[in-house]
């Protein structure tokens, strides 16, 4: 194992008995290394693994309470603790606010808050990496490596931000007077505000429920970044209707994919309409290349089940999930899964009875 920075590699070299390598559990001590976020690639024989975690502060005497992360732009609402404050009121006089700094960069203290007996800061811009954050009250000054500062240019750290799917998010009109949106709820039920990944799509107050807003439409998709410190306590939502039809029909339940359900590499589809009036589930599953795959559902018409002629058409929808993460997309429906009853229509994911 050697160490280059925040890089640990490791080389795993084939043995007697097994060769290349199935299954192993291997024990690497570190030793003391300072805080901050690593990554550990490990190159066996057969394929090369790759991982992340991040290392605290043993030593902290000032802690956080939430969030521990922010743009290096500043601008996020940290709430600290620290046994240099002996008081908290509303006379500033006889208990003056505390100063405190972020790697030497003063950070503004919310004085309504420390009235009311909490210590909040508005964190200053700085530099990416692990701030040190002093606090300098009446009684002493006590400082730790707690607060972590992340680039908004530079793709989204694994050791700190979740990745969430949203397999549609699709607005406007459809085939036979449909008309279609999507609403993506979300509940934060931490303590403290959640700020996704460069604030995208909004700050979620603590204890709140919010409407997420990507703005146009996304019928592939769209990938979702929430903290990882409160991924824990974020529960998601998300409704595709018809609003057209909206009287008759309350809209599919459609999941949203957390990034344990990717590794799990099964996800279970519920409240999804089984009813044989309302849609027909095609045969056919369709691997394709990148572990992903193409899961094709027929949903007719309510209204063209009331027609004389009976049902006029169905829409094919493919979901598609890429294991990896790397993308989300909603690719047009191979001719395939059309059966032969039904010809393509120019418009797309659309297919008609002959």
């Amino acid at each position: 194992m050697t160490q280059t920075r925040n890089t640990f590699t490791v080389i795993i070299n084939p043995g007697p008995c097994l060769s290349p390598l199935v299954l192993g559990t291997f024990t690497l001590p570190l030793g003391r290394v300072e805080p901050g976020d690593y990554e550990v690639v490990v190159n066996p024989p057969a394929r090369t693994g790759y991982a992340m975690f991040f290392v605290r502060d043993a030593d902290a005497a000032v802690f956080v309470t939430g969030p521990s992360i922010g743009p290096t732009s500043g601008g996020t609402e940290v709430t600290l603790y620290a046994d240099a404050v002996n008081c908290f009121g509303p006379d500033l006089t006889l208990c003056p606010l505390p100063i405190v700094t972020f790697n030497s960069v003063r950070a503004t203290v919310i004085q309504e808050k420390f009235i009311s007996g909490t210590l909040a800061v508005i964190a200053p811009p700085n530099t990416k990496g692990v701030a040190d954050v002093v606090v300098s009250g009446a009684r002493a000054t006590k400082h730790g490596r707690v607060f972590r500062y992340y680039d908004p240019a530079e793709a989204p750290p694994s050791t700190m931000f979740e990745r969430v799917l949203v397999p549609v998010y699709a607005f406007g009109p459809g085939a036979f007077g449909s008309n279609w949106t999507t609403e993506v709820m979300l509940l934060n039920n931490t303590q403290f505000a959640a700020e996704p990944y460069r604030l995208l799509p909004a700050r979620i107050a603590a204890q709140s429920t919010i409407s997420l807003d990507f703005g146009a439409s996304r019928p592939g998709g769209v990938l979702f970044f929430p903290p990882r410190e409160s991924s824990s306590e974020l529960s998601f939502g998300s409704l595709v209707r018809d609003t057209s039809r909206q009287v008759e029909d309350w809209g599919t339940e459609v999941p949203v994919v957390r990034e344990n359900e990717f590794r799990n590499g099964k996800l279970n589809l519920l409240n999804v309409p089984i009813d044989p009036r309302f849609r027909q589930t095609c045969a056919s599953t369709i691997p394709i290349r990148s572990k992903a795959t193409f899961t094709c559902e027929c949903i007719q018409s309510r209204q063209a089940e009331r027609s004389p002629k009976g049902p006029c058409y169905s829409e094919a929808r493919i979901l598609a999930v890429e294991t990896s993460l790397a993308r989300a997309m909603i690719p047009p429906p191979p001719r395939s899964i059309c059966s032969r009853r039904f010809r393509r229509l120019p418009r797309r994911n659309v297919c008609a009875s002959k």
